[in-house]
């Protein structure tokens, strides 16, 4: 849990650049794509693309706004978008990062040249902002915390210069309402993270709250991102997963072509009880990867692992270990073998022949277990169950 907070406060905002064009936004000189109408209907539709996962359609629209602002620091940006939902459609395949990390790289270098032009130039106050949020992102992703603070402390300092650009237009106001929540969380709960807090100003739980609703309700051009937040906060820290399920199904109106929104629907539907639609939802992610839909390799992991649970707790042990099997060989692309679901899938594994009272083996993969990484405190799981029996 500390290692996604952190995930998102060192990400600070990574806004999708339309976020700071608003109809009151100020004045930009004419090299700001922020002041001119095509432009920005390239960038929104790039950023809509790469949201329902129609990466040509992103790359067409780059392609066009590199033509109208060569050099600018919002074509290695938006040409990550793509990039970026690779990463996260399947974070156990690291493939991905290298490329875009030198992506974000290069939004870095050509901000920063405008940077020697105009020390307050918005466009690259901006970029640069939220590509070291995306680095800081990737950074706690793979657990590289110093670098991650490092990263997240810069983009810090390039949000705040966006923010006070208007203050009380929710657009603006999305990137500090999230710094402010995951502030004060990280702060209040997880005193192990304040080796890294130093780095960064208090925040106010309320005030970001207020501010991430009012992106969600009223926000031109970060509601998607700020739905998506609000509705994580409310399930994973607020407690309210059936108001968290409302936010998720207007991504999924919105965009339909995003399962990654659908895997959340479904882990929400499962927390709220409603077993059924759950079992619906992960059982066709995991039918679109077996019609060829390569792209949800990550997602069917995650669905099988699930549906595994559901299975469980329907009193189904043996069919659970039928969704399991397939995780594990859907694992075996990872070179090392110990990708997160491979971890708990043996975990769970060993949780089920407990109930089918296979004893022998449920504790041959607990030791398994305590052999592989920790990932979220499965060795202390696999340790409380090694003393007894899971379900006893």
């Amino acid at each position: 849990m500390l290692r996604r907070l952190l995930s998102v406060l060192l990400l600070l905002v990574a806004v999708p650049l339309t976020s700071a064009q608003t109809r009151r936004a100020p004045a930009r000189a004419a090299s700001s794509i922020f002041a001119d109408a095509e432009a920005r209907a390239h960038a929104e539709a790039a950023l809509a693309a790469a949201n329902d996962l129609r990466f040509a359609d992103v790359e067409t629209h780059v392609v066009a706004l590199a033509e109208r602002y060569p050099g600018h620091p919002a074509v290695p940006f938006l040409r990550a978008q793509t990039l970026w939902w690779r990463i996260l459609l399947d974070l156990s395949n690291n493939a991905y990062d290298a490329p875009f990390n030198q992506q974000m790289d290069a939004v870095v270098r050509a901000a920063d040249a405008r940077l020697r032009r105009n020390r307050n130039d918005f466009d690259a106050r901006f970029f640069r902002g939220v590509a070291l949020g995306y680095k800081a992102r990737m950074h706690v992703n793979r657990s590289r915390w110093w670098p991650a603070a490092r990263d997240g402390k810069d983009a810090l300092d390039d949000v705040l210069f966006v923010s006070r650009r208007n203050e009380g237009n929710p657009d603006y106001g999305f990137g500090r309402g999230l710094y402010d929540y995951y502030a004060e969380v990280i702060r209040d709960r997880y005193p192990a993270a304040l080796p890294v807090l130093v780095f960064f100003p208090d925040g106010n739980r309320e005030r970001g709250l207020a501010a991430l609703r009012a992106a969600a309700e009223r926000g031109t051009f970060t509601r998607s991102e700020a739905t998506y937040f609000l509705a994580q906060i409310l399930y994973l820290y607020e407690g309210r997963p059936l108001e968290a399920l409302v936010y998720v199904q207007q991504l999924r109106a919105r965009h339909p072509g995003n399962p990654y929104f659908n895997a959340f629907e479904g882990r929400l539907l499962l927390a709220t009880g409603q077993y059924d639609a759950a079992r619906t939802v992960f059982a066709g992610i995991v039918a679109r990867y077996d019609a060829g839909q390569s792209a949800y390799a990550g997602l069917a992991e995650q669905s099988l692992f699930q549906l595994a649970r559901l299975e469980m707790m329907q009193g189904r042990p043996e069919s659970a270990i039928a969704h399991l099997d397939r995780v594990e060989m859907l694992t075996e692309r990872f070179r090392g073998g110990e990708s997160y679901y491979r971890v708990l899938g043996r975990l769970r594994r060993g949780m089920a022949l407990d109930q089918l009272g296979r004893r022998d083996e449920a504790v041959a993969l607990y030791e398994q277990v305590l052999r592989m990484r920790d990932l979220s405190d499965s060795h202390a799981a696999a340790r409380r169950y090694l003393e007894r029996p899971y379900g006893s």
